[in-house]
């Protein structure tokens, strides 16, 4: 069993691709709602096998119908809930089998939207929410963050052990 990160899938999102074209790689950039997230299933299903745990955080999906096709991807889904999950929390309930707003785990705090550390007690944020964005600190990327949104890998789950250790 393995652990992955991943935030913004943004499935159904008719926009998503104008906001962000680069999302999912330069070879991908006129893809259709449709064909973005059949790229970002496949990508998913080649990594995470069925017992691996997959940490989402937030942003999962902007139509009822996405979010209802996203139980059938691969793994045991933990949900970190983002600005855009609003569907109804018994829909959430039947995807997966942990729905939170923040989780602190091995002294990482994870959520959505980062979260300064001077409020975490110095501990570090795994965080979604900023798309292709860093978050610096004196012109530098800020190393007490570390955001895995869909642009920061191609749509391509990110591994929990590594980014864990990015932070240490």
């Amino acid at each position: 069993m393995h652990k992955w990160l991943i935030s913004d899938l943004h499935l159904g999102h008719k926009s998503i691709m104008e906001f962000s074209p680069d999302r999912l790689g330069p070879e991908c950039r006129d893809v259709s709602v449709a064909e973005h997230d059949e790229i970002l299933k496949v990508r998913w299903n080649v990594t995470v096998k069925p017992n691996d745990i997959v940490y989402v955080l937030g942003d999962v999906a902007m139509s009822v119908e996405a979010l209802k096709d996203f139980k059938f991807w691969n793994g045991r889904k933990i949900l970190i809930r983002g600005n855009h999950d609003t569907q109804s929390e018994g829909l959430y309930r039947d995807i997966f089998y942990k729905i939170l707003g923040t989780a602190k785990l091995n002294r990482v705090w994870f959520s959505h939207a980062p979260i300064h550390p001077d409020e975490l007690r110095g501990y570090p944020n795994i965080h979604g929410h900023v798309h292709d964005n860093i978050i610096k600190h004196n012109h530098r990327p800020d190393k007490r963050y570390r955001a895995v949104c869909v642009e920061q890998n191609h749509g391509w789950p990110e591994p929990y052990d590594q980014v864990m250790r990015e932070l240490k």
